[in-house]
């Protein structure tokens, strides 16, 4: 492999263990009215309003709009990519820039940006996963079994997979289990995509357990013994490609 060959490598991180924390999030309750707070409603100062709706105790969805984000001391660090919201799926299938986060994601998005909150749904309540879903458990050696990992892997992003609108038949709804299942989960891969990159590695994406990145070869060693304090497994194939290069 050339030395200044650069891959880009997804590291995960480990399945079971991710998806177990993702499946104790506790969601909103479904099966009731949501209710709503206008701008006019909420206090003016955003801190106040954080205040107000964390004192509501259930949980919400807010529509915040991202004035600009906090400055850090490491130049590697770029907030305004890393926490970027994308875009959501609008009327008819199209895209749209998105500007409705879940309570999770609104509270990390705070800690790093001068936002403020337009409007509010508010939940009656919270609950557990329904139908008491657990994890087969095969002991002590469960986070390491790669099948049971795909498994778990596989069960929670069913379960925060877009719901099949009934008059269209497409996959256009998102659930409020599935926002907070995936805020989790965009949570715990932020936190790692932001170790490697004020490690000064290139994060390309991040999310569904993974982050994504773009490597340079001559920072292959440094990855190695940074990534699992960041919670990420390295891919087999990296580290038989290292071995290949020096035989």
């Amino acid at each position: 492999l050339p030395k200044n060959e650069q891959l880009f490598i997804s590291l995960k991180r480990p399945r079971y263990f991710h998806a177990k924390s993702i499946l104790e999030t506790t969601v909103p309750i479904i099966d009731e009215d949501w209710s709503f707070i206008s701008a006019e409603e909420l206090p003016i100062h955003i801190d106040k309003k954080l205040d107000y709706l964390m004192n509501l105790n259930k949980p919400f969805v807010a529509k915040i709009k991202i004035n600009s984000f906090e400055n850090t001391d490491n130049l590697y660090v770029d907030l305004t990519k890393l926490l970027n919201l994308g875009e959501a799926l609008g009327d008819g299938g199209r895209t749209k820039e998105r500007n409705w986060v879940c309570q999770p994601e609104l509270l990390y998005l705070s800690k790093f940006s001068n936002l403020d909150i337009e409007a509010v749904f508010v939940a009656k309540g919270y609950q557990e996963i329904e139908n008491n879903i657990n994890l087969p458990y095969l002991g002590e050696l469960s986070d390491f079994s790669l099948s049971l990992g795909i498994l778990s892997e596989c069960l929670w992003n069913g379960l925060a997979s877009r719901s099949t609108n009934p008059q269209t038949r497409g996959n256009t709804l998102v659930s409020p289990r599935a926002c907070w299942l995936k805020a989790c989960d965009r949570f715990m891969t932020f936190t790692s995509a932001m170790m490697l990159s004020s490690a000064g590695f290139i994060v390309t994406s991040y999310g569904y357990g993974a982050v994504n990145i773009a490597l340079d070869y001559d920072k292959l060693d440094h990855l190695i013994d940074i990534a699992p304090h960041a919670g990420l497994s390295i891919p087999l194939n990296l580290l038989n490609k290292k071995t290949a290069f020096l035989t």
